[in-house]
């Protein structure tokens, strides 16, 4: 086991998945860091926060299928990924002095 932790989760949000130097910054790192176990989450894979969702989080009837339509990814997953970790580690390019969009669908 590394000293960094079991189990690492790790983050990319960069849109680019070819010559994305975010992603190989990540990548050196976690070769270095060694973990035991490797969670990844891609930010472009999650759902945006809309008017269904917010409507639906309101309604103690409805379910992570109605809050996220169409996606498969619930926020619940998220929760349990983020739970599992030791460690985080999140690769974000910066885009115009901001964050990608598809890293802030994060927060909430």
């Amino acid at each position: 086991m590394s000293a960094f932790g079991k189990r690492l989760l790790v983050v990319n949000a960069s849109g680019r998945t070819v010559g994305s130097v975010s992603r190989e910054l990540v990548d050196i790192l976690v070769t270095k860091l060694a973990p035991s176990s490797r969670i990844n989450r891609e930010t472009n894979t999650l759902p945006y926060v809309d008017n269904n969702f917010i409507n639906n989080s309101f309604n103690p009837n409805a379910t992570d299928e109605h809050k996220n339509g169409h996606s498969t990814i619930t926020s619940q997953v998220c929760v349990d990924e983020l739970n599992a970790a030791d460690q985080i580690v999140i690769g974000c390019p910066i885009y115009n002095f901001g964050l990608p969009a598809s890293l802030k669908v994060l927060q909430k």
